[in-house]
């Protein structure tokens, strides 16, 4: 049995590999870049996921001091220029898909005319800001959130801290 003969043209210069090389280089480059930006894109997801729980977590915090000022009727508020009342950093472990914190702020903004629906001969509002800022244990998103509130007493009232 003989060896099969291999007949090469005198033209021929193995171009063929050399094509094959730079396609397969060029083809592991585009692998190698989808590879980065699907792995950003999957970081960009996750950090849009953090801000979004940074907010809830802030609208948790309005939603609990509210709370507590409807309880009391706002009497825990100060009617004085430049009164604040610091709102002290509330833990929150709602599962591992909601865990962080909040904190804030009320701040005492003016006295004046009460909402439209009471009459401002028998009544006067406290116009107040309450602010929170919401911040997740991972990746340290953080979302501030404000709500105003007015809490409406009798023009006789007086008082205030």
């Amino acid at each position: 049995m003989t060896a099969p003969q291999i007949q090469v043209k005198s033209g021929e210069r193995g171009a063929a590999l050399i094509v094959g090389l730079i396609l397969l280089t060029v083809m592991t480059i585009l692998a190698v870049s989808t590879l980065r930006t699907s792995s950003l894109e999957l970081v960009m997801a996750g950090n849009t996921q953090y801000r979004e729980m940074a907010f809830r977590l802030a609208e948790l915090g309005i939603e609990r001091e509210l709370a507590i000022l409807r309880q009391t009727n706002g009497t825990t508020l100060g009617r004085t220029p430049n009164w604040t009342r610091p709102i002290a950093p509330q833990d929150i472990n709602l599962g591992p898909a909601m865990a962080g914190s909040y904190a804030g702020q009320v701040r005492y903004v003016r006295t004046g005319n009460p909402p439209l629906s009471f009459s401002p001969d028998d009544f006067i509002g406290d116009y107040y800001r309450l602010e929170i800022t919401g911040a997740t244990d991972q990746r340290g998103a953080r979302s501030t959130q404000a709500q105003g509130l007015v809490v409406v007493r009798p023009q006789s009232a007086t008082g205030g801290n």
